[in-house]
C-alpha cells in the first residue's frame, strides 16, 4: 500500500494521513515530507501501543534532499525510539536532526510481515531554518560517527533498551581505564584498543540478559590482563556448560587423560597366536585355539582383533570355522601371550592350542565357510559403535575358534588363530 504525503505547509510543518499497515505489505512507503531551505527537523509519532510492540516491527527512516540527491540520514525501529505509552496510545520522539543544510526531509515506514494489521498511526515533521553541529538523536544516526576526546575517566551508561556501541581508543602510552555498563536488555558491543605499550584495563558489565560482545586488543607488547571468573561447580543439573569426568575425577589431565576411542589405547595390550593346527579330514570338529579368562583375575579383557588364516588340503568339501564363547578351558598345548609394550607384564589371559577335548556347543559370534582346498585370511574387528567382545572380570569364560569339516576331505587343512586384546 502506498501513501500520498501531505502537501508542504508554509510554516515548515507536515503530517501524514492516518496510516494502516497490513500484514502482507512489507514495502517501504513514503508517509510525509517537507520541502524548503532547512537545517534541522523533528519527527514525531502518535498512535496505538501496538505500533511499538515486538511483532510486527515498524522501521522508520529519515531522508534529506539536496540538489536532487536523496540521502538516508537515520533509521530506527519505532519501538527502540524514546516513547511514552499512556492509556493505550503512544507518543514517540523518533528523530531530532540538527545542522543538516538541505532542501527538504522525507519520512518513510516499513513493517515486517509478522504480527497483526496496524492502523491509526500518524507521523508529524517540523522543519527548522537553523541548527547546531550535525547530530541526529535516534538509532543509527549521524551521532554514531562523531569522535569525543576526554582526559579523565569515562563511563558510558545505558538505562533503556536499545543498540549501544562504545569505542575507546588511546593513541599514546598511559594508563587507560574504560567502563561500559548497561542496566536493561539490549544489544551491547564494546571495543577497547590501544596502539602502543601501556597498562590497559577494560571492564564491561551488563545486569540483564542480552547479546554481549566484548573485544580487547593491544598491538604492542605491554601488561595486558584479562580475567574471567567462574564459581564452584554445582550439581550435574547446574554444572558448567562442558564437564568431562570418568565418574570420580575430571578428564583431560596427565594422570587421567581424555579418551575418544571406544578402547582405552593406553591400557596394557597383549597378543598371542596358536601356531599351525591341522583339521580333521573326516566329518568332525577340531579345536584350533582357546583364549581363556580365569575367575581369579579382576581384569576386564576387550578383544580388538581375531585373525584366522587357513591353508587348504585336498578335496572341495565345505569346511566351516566357528568362533563362540566357552565356559570351561579343557586341555591342550599352552602358549603364553606377549605384551605389545614390554613394560606391561602378567597377562590375565592364556591360550590353549589344538585342544583335544570337544568344543563347547553354543551360539557363534561369527562363522565363515571355505572350500577344503582354499587358502586365505579372515580378520574380525569390532564395529565403530557398540561394545567389543568382552571377557568379564572375575569370570571363568573364554573364546574358542574351531574347525567343522562338513564333507570328508582327501587331505586335511591347516589353520592358525591370532588374538589381540587390552586388559583394563
Amino acid at each position: 500500500m502506498r501513501f500520498r504525503p501531505t502537501p508542504t505547509l508554509s510554516q515548515g510543518q507536515a503530517e501524514s494521513d492516518s496510516l494502516s499497515l497490513i500484514t502482507n505489505d512489507t514495502t517501504e512507503v513514503l508517509v510525509t515530507s517537507i520541502a524548503g531551505a532547512f537545517a534541522a527537523c523533528d519527527v514525531w509519532f502518535r498512535g496505538p501501543d501496538n505500533w511499538v510492540g515486538t511483532s510486527p516491527t515498524v522501521t522508520v527512516r529519515l531522508y534529506a534532499r539536496h540538489a536532487g540527491a536523496r540521502v538516508l540520514i537515520a533509521t530506527t525501529a519505532l519501538r527502540d525510539a524514546l516513547h511514552t505509552e499512556e492509556g493505550g496510545n503512544t507518543g514517540v520522539l523518533v528523530f531530532a536532526a540538527r545542522g543538516l543544510q538541505c532542501e527538504g526531509f522525507e519520512v518513510t515506514v516499513q513493517r515486517s510481515g509478522a504480527g497483526i494489521n496496524l492502523s491509526g498511526g500518524q507521523f508529524f515533521i517540523t522543519g527548522h531554518h537553523s541548527g547546531t553541529d550535525p547530530v541526529v538523536v535516534g538509532s543509527s544516526g549521524l551521532s554514531g560517527l562523531r569522535t569525543v576526546s576526554v582526559s579523565n575517566a569515562v563511563s558510558v551508561v545505558q538505562n533503556q533498551p536499545s543498540s549501544l556501541l562504545a569505542t575507546v581508543s588511546q593513541p599514546t602510552a598511559s594508563a587507560l581505564q574504560a567502563t561500559v555498563s548497561q542496566s536493561n536488555a539490549a544489544s551491547l558491543l564494546t571495543t577497547v584498543s590501544q596502539p602502543t605499550a601501556s597498562a590497559l584495563q577494560a571492564t564491561v558489565s551488563q545486569s540483564n540478559a542480552a547479546s554481549l560482545l566484548s573485544t580487547v586488543s593491544q598491538s604492542n607488547a605491554a601488561s595486558l590482563h584479562s580475567t574471567s571468573t567462574q564459581g564452584a561447580a554445582a550439581a550435574a543439573s547446574g554444572r558448567w556448560p562442558v564437564y568431562l569426568s570418568d565418574g570420580s575425577a575430571a578428564l583431560g589431565s596427565t594422570a587421567n587423560p581424555f579418551y575418544t576411542a571406544r578402547i582405552r589405547d593406553n591400557s596394557p595390550t597383549f597378543a598371542v597366536a596358536s601356531g599351525a593346527v591341522a583339521t580333521t579330514a573326516v566329518v568332525s570338529n577340531k579345536s584350533i585355539a582357546r583364549l581363556w579368562h580365569p575367575s581369579s583375575s579382576t581384569k576386564r579383557a576387550e578383544i580388538r582383533r581375531i585373525v584366522l588364516s587357513y591353508a587348504g588340503g585336498a578335496g572341495v568339501g565345505p569346511v566351516m570355522f566357528h568362533c563362540l564363547r566357552i565356559t570351561s578351558q579343557g586341555a591342550g598345548t599352552p602358549i603364553t601371550p606377549v605384551a605389545l609394550d614390554f613394560a606391561d607384564t602378567s597377562p590375565a589371559l592364556s591360550l590353549l592350542s589344538g585342544s583335544t577335548t570337544a568344543p563347547v556347543a553354543g551360539t557363534d559370534w561369527f562363522a565363515i565357510t571355505v572350500s577344503g582346498n582354499d587358502s586365505g585370511v579372515y580378520e574380525w574387528t569390532p564395529a565403530r559403535s557398540g561394545k567389543p567382545l568382552v571377557l568379564r572380570a572375575s569370570q571363568n569364560e573364554g573364546i574358542e575358534v574351531y574347525s567343522d569339516v562338513r564333507v570328508a576331505l582327501t587331505t586335511q587343512m591347516h589353520a592358525t588363530v591370532s588374538f589381540e586384546w587390552v586388559e583394563i
